[in-house]
């Protein structure tokens, strides 16, 4: 690879950040996804960047005096660590590729097929926890986070949107138990694989669009007047809104392990009688003022 500079670093980062561009620039494809992906993080990311940009040029060019630092830290270190800013980023990846990919399937596949949204959520909240695990020298194995994430989702599936209390935390403790560190600069994600990776997210999205538009006409979210101008109904958008927070304080409300766990422990208890009184208190709350 030739040279980086850090000076076309900063100015890609300056005009054209919330693509990623930067990170493309210095050979982190991965990074550079989540990027495009996610508006920089919701614009933190860009901000941390002004001052981590320096130090991912030295690693792709492999600076000497660099490598001998990160050789020795790797070897008295043995696993990469783990801090808060590291537990957040896999927190708020996850959550976002979790709520996203699920809104958007609901649009796309039919009512009778909600299963298969709530499952292509899960996985791309596996994928969010390991894309923020697997940036720069660290990695964490994304078949492991996977099947935390599949076999204890598929155990609180009646929880719906809020089974992401549950499976987050154990997909970041999965992300952890795996992470390791990588000897050598090498990005996860070739340039090529980057590319086909976005063209599959823009084709996903374009399907989710064009359901989506559909779904607003029929409903009469959105229609047009005798001029041809496109109105919005607020009023049944505010009407949607509320159904769907109903439906997550439904599902906290059912939060409740299955049987087999207690019966595996022999132990004749719920859960809720710690949690739901909360929930309740939300959910009178919630009716209350709406």
């Amino acid at each position: 690879m030739a040279p980086r500079y850090t000076s076309t670093a900063y100015l890609l980062w300056l005009i054209g950040g919330w693509t990623g561009s930067h990170h493309f620039y210095l050979g982190r494809h991965l990074q550079g996804v989540i990027w495009v992906t996610t508006g920089n993080m919701l614009g933190m990311g860009w901000l941390r960047d002004v001052v981590r940009i320096p130090d991912y040029v030295r690693s792709v060019n492999a600076d000497a005096q660099h490598e001998r630092y990160m050789m020795k830290y790797i070897q008295l270190t043995k696993v990469p660590p783990i801090n808060g800013s590291h537990v957040m980023a896999m927190a708020m990846l996850g959550t976002w590729y979790y709520y996203v990919v699920i809104g958007m399937s609901l649009f796309i596949f039919p009512t009778e097929y909600n299963a298969v949204s709530y499952v292509a959520g899960s996985l791309a909240m596996s994928v969010g926890v390991w894309a923020a695990g697997s940036c720069g020298r660290a990695s964490c194995s994304l078949n492991h986070i996977s099947f935390t994430v599949i076999a204890i989702h598929s155990c609180f599936s009646s929880l719906r949107f809020a089974a992401l209390l549950i499976t987050l935390p154990a997909a970041i403790l999965a992300a952890v138990w795996t992470r390791r560190w990588r000897f050598e600069y090498d990005g996860v994600l070739s340039f090529y694989a980057a590319i086909v990776t976005l063209v599959i997210i823009g084709a996903f999205t374009n399907a989710f669009a064009y359901f989506a538009i559909c779904w607003a006409h029929d409903t009469g979210l959105i229609w047009q007047d005798i001029n041809g101008r496109t109105i919005l109904n607020r009023e049944l958008l505010y009407k949607q809104l509320v159904a769907g927070l109903n439906a997550l304080i439904e599902g906290l409300n059912n939060l409740q392990p299955p049987h087999f766990i207690f019966d595996f422990f022999a132990f004749d208890g719920n859960i809720n009688v710690f949690f739901k009184p909360m929930w309740i208190k939300a959910g009178v709350w919630w009716q209350k003022f709406h």
